[in-house]
């Protein structure tokens, strides 16, 4: 069964940038297949070591439903069998006819996410310039998608991180998963003013400790209530401004003593 199903099962989750694809078994809770042959496969998820995961509450939601549309959504979690990386799932019931057979459950990492906040990674090309960007912030405040600054120097960023007060325990949890996505707290006017379902735009210092200017919106993703926004330094936003009015003024002190000229002279 595997040989003659596991190619196209794979080249799904290809197509989709699905980190993997898991099958259970309803009736037992056994998980049946997966693509990346993770830990998980082969276990139970109502007995067996990852009874309290992220996917066994997907597994038993989908379970209860007994709707061939239902799906349900998992937040972000350290999902053990990724060795600790973000993981979110999405799950939906499988049906042989009228008989619900499984569950049906896909893999999302946050590189997903990241690639979608990031436009993948082309922050200039979509006019964020040198310090734009736009990251989402879960209800625990903390990163739900990785900020520019350490998708572009992560040494760099870890290094000012720590500098404005980040525990050595949270670097290290970083350096291990490759991500601040759950570990590093995001608690700016910002993040706080969308998480309590406040959309508008302020000026503050952002994660980094640096004035910014920040539009920021509640977003739901799936049951879950998000934080969206959308920032980009003062200096470089500023610098617009002050560039355009030195243009104006070295514009009028040309122009004024040209037409003063010209009436004079007519």
């Amino acid at each position: 069964v595997h040989k003659e199903y596991h190619r196209r099962f794979a080249r799904l989750a290809k197509l989709f940038g699905y980190q993997d694809i898991v099958m259970v078994d309803v009736n037992t809770g056994n998980v049946v297949y997966n693509i990346s042959k993770e830990d998980d496969l082969g276990t139970n998820l109502l007995t067996g070591p990852y009874t309290d995961s992220a996917e066994a509450k997907v597994f038993r939601e989908v379970n209860k439903s007994r709707d061939p549309f239902f799906i349900s959504f998992s937040d972000f979690e350290n999902y053990k069998p990724t060795f600790g990386k973000p993981t979110m799932l999405v799950g939906t019931s499988v049906f042989d006819g009228d008989n619900f057979v499984g569950v049906l459950i896909f893999q999302l990492s946050n590189e997903r996410i990241d690639n979608l906040m990031t436009s993948n990674r082309k922050w200039r090309d979509v006019g964020m310039g040198s310090s734009g960007e736009t990251y989402l912030v879960g209800q625990d405040n903390t990163f739900r998608s990785s900020p520019r600054f350490f998708l572009e120097n992560p040494k760099q960023y870890l290094k000012i991180s720590q500098q404005n007060g980040l525990s050595q325990t949270k670097v290290d949890a970083i350096k291990r998963t490759g991500t601040p996505v759950l570990i590093q707290p995001v608690k700016t006017t910002g993040a706080l003013s969308a998480l309590a379902g406040k959309t508008g735009t302020d000026s503050y210092k952002d994660y980094r400790g640096v004035p910014v200017v920040a539009s920021y919106q509640p977003i739901r993703f799936g049951p879950f209530e998000w934080g969206l926004l959308a920032k980009i330094d003062q200096t470089e936003l500023y610098s617009g401004i002050r560039r355009l009015a030195r243009n104006l003024l070295l514009l009028a002190a040309l122009l004024i003593p040209a037409i003063t000229l010209l009436t004079l002279w007519m």
